[in-house]
């Protein structure tokens, strides 16, 4: 079976910052494509409907997404990230709680 290390990073905007969270969100995976860590799956980016950002990718191997922890580019995107957002996991979500949960679709 083909690489299913894929990965859910939910984010939500601080007040006031959701633009700039979207234009760090942009350059995300393609940063993380240049950097050789994540695969040629096309990203999808959805919005649930507390207005926390799903972003979903795959990362190429474990060994590549421990590689993002350690890559100094990557952490400063991630830093800036967490200044303009606060990292949220599924069980934070109304839509976690439904049997087939729905997002909206932005990417």
């Amino acid at each position: 079976m083909e690489n299913s290390n894929f990965a859910i990073a939910l984010y939500q905007p601080k007040e006031g910052k959701e633009e700039e969270l979207l234009k760090i969100i942009e350059g995300h995976t393609p940063l993380l494509r240049r950097e050789g860590l994540i695969t040629d799956f096309q990203p999808l980016l959805l919005k649930s409907e507390n207005g926390t950002y799903l972003e979903l990718f795959q990362w190429k191997s474990v060994e590549a997404k421990n590689q993002a922890h350690e890559s100094s580019t990557v952490m400063k995107v991630w830093e800036h990230m967490m200044e303009v957002a606060e990292m949220k996991n599924l069980s934070s979500l109304s839509e976690a709680d439904q049997l087939f949960p729905n997002f909206n679709r932005l990417k």
